[in-house]
């Protein structure tokens, strides 16, 4: 990065930071047997083998897989699966498929998965047995093994002959899903537990889907996922995890779960509850995908929500002494030395206040409140506290202002803090200050802290 110009005669400056670009894996799929089957055999078996090969790049220089990876075997007519399983993996024997959430480095592979299946006593002489490995963060970039998100490979197996061979029957019609995310109303700026409702269907015309369903949701800016449920879903809002260093990257909001699904038929309904930020705009876009199952599409739909604004408001001040902006005060000073804090109340927000704005200062030990007034606002300077006259209101962006003219003690401190906190009007709740009391951490912009100075008298 280079800075220039603005009348310099100096040469350019310049920085340089080094940036770490994590990896994404690369995994890889084998199925393999020994020997040939034969007709009417009741157990024979494949080994399927799920690795992280080394990266697209140069050799050492793939990254760990992340989050849930799945292995899928699409076993040829004449064969059926009995069982599946590995260590460390969870097997659906009825999808044929297997997944699981533990990161693998570079290099190494998973524990093989054990697929035993039956012949059929007409099965053909030769079959292909093909899987697929997909998920785990991998990469489809250049150069990697990876093709559209997942990585399939083939194993021909040879069967023995034993009797007459049959004729397979038509393949089934790919299942057709689609996703839908609904929700009701509208959201509100600083709403803890607004929810979408994401529904899985598949197309009546289509044919049955099975194995693997995996939706993920993209929440706009402003929305903060905080729970996400189904029935018979398995949902995660936990970011990945990356080895040997914390990870501050969330994942998508995600669920996924086993089973077929009939043509016509719907997957029990997601709820996603989502915590509305404070500064969230007046309509965002939720997006949810749906993907798996058998189905060659991935199924997107968006849902606009509307937002409803609230005032937001903001407090700004700056201290002046004998008509000098940002002069500091004088021990002793009086009425007379025109010590004050001029005041901005600002609404921020996208929505008009409605009520009554309060602004209460928290003046420190050394200052006192001599006298306190502005346009549309009713004040007290005994409890250095202000209301709007009724019937005032501060509209998106409008600013109002006060002046709080303040006595010195001879013996105040030289510097000082003046809390001055801004509530009401409908706005988005504040926080206030933190658990111990301090000024430094407020995490509510209604609140400002004035840091004042003193200078010893005379």
């Amino acid at each position: 990065m280079t800075v220039s110009g603005g009348g310099e005669t100096a040469a350019p400056s310049t920085v340089t930071a080094a940036t770490t670009i994590q990896q994404a894996a690369d995994l890889n799929v084998a199925s393999s047997h020994s020997g040939s089957f034969t007709q009417g055999d009741a157990a024979d078996s494949y080994t399927l083998t799920v690795s992280n090969v080394k990266g697209p790049n140069a050799p050492g220089t793939g990254g760990p897989s992340l989050g849930l990876a799945s292995v899928a075997d699409s076993l040829p007519w004449g064969l059926t699966a009995t069982g599946m399983s590995g260590q460390g993996w969870a097997c659906d024997v009825t999808a044929v498929t297997c997944y699981r959430s533990d990161s693998l480095a570079a290099g190494p592979s998973y524990p093989p998965v054990t697929l035993t299946v039956s012949v059929a006593d007409n099965a053909p002489a030769s079959v292909t047995n093909s899987v697929t490995v997909s998920g785990g963060g991998m990469t489809s970039g250049p150069g990697s093994s990876t093709s559209g998100g997942g990585q399939t490979a083939t194993d021909l197996t040879t069967i023995t002959q034993t009797g007459p061979t049959g004729t397979p029957p038509p393949p089934p019609q790919a299942p057709d899903l689609s996703v839908t995310s609904t929700h009701s109303g509208a959201f509100t700026q600083g709403d803890a537990a607004d929810s979408y409702t994401i529904t899985v269907s598949n197309a009546a015309a289509a044919g049955p889907a099975a194995g693997l369903v995996t939706v993920t949701d993209s929440l706009p800016a402003g929305l903060t996922p905080a729970r996400m449920t189904g029935d018979g879903w398995t949902c995660t809002l936990a970011p990945a995890t990356l080895p040997g260093s914390p990870n501050t990257f969330e994942s998508a909001p995600t669920c996924y779960r086993f089973g077929s699904l009939a043509p016509g038929a719907s997957y029990p309904p997601i709820t996603l509850a989502v915590a509305v930020a404070n500064d969230t705009q007046p309509t965002v876009t939720n997006t949810a995908a749906v993907s798996g199952g058998g189905a060659t599409n991935a199924g997107v739909t968006t849902d606009q929500t509307n937002v409803t604004q609230l005032p937001e408001l903001a407090v700004t001040s700056f201290a002046s002494a004998g008509g000098v902006p940002y002069a500091p005060f004088g021990q002793g000073n009086g009425a007379s030395s025109g010590d004050a804090y001029h005041i901005t109340v600002a609404n921020n927000g996208y929505a008009a206040t409605s009520g009554a704005v309060r602004l209460a200062i928290d003046l420190p030990a050394g200052l006192t409140a001599l006298s306190m007034s502005g346009p549309g606002w009713s004040c007290q300077p005994a409890t250095a506290t202000c209301a709007t006259n009724s019937g005032v209101t501060l509209a998106a962006g409008a600013r109002s202002d006060i002046t709080l003219k303040v006595g010195v003690s001879g013996d105040a401190p030289p510097s000082l803090q003046t809390l001055m906190q801004a509530s009401g009007g409908g706005e988005v709740a504040a926080a206030g200050l933190n658990e111990n009391n301090d000024y430094d951490v407020v995490s509510n912009g209604g609140a400002y802290v004035d840091p004042t100075y003193v200078t010893p008298g005379n």
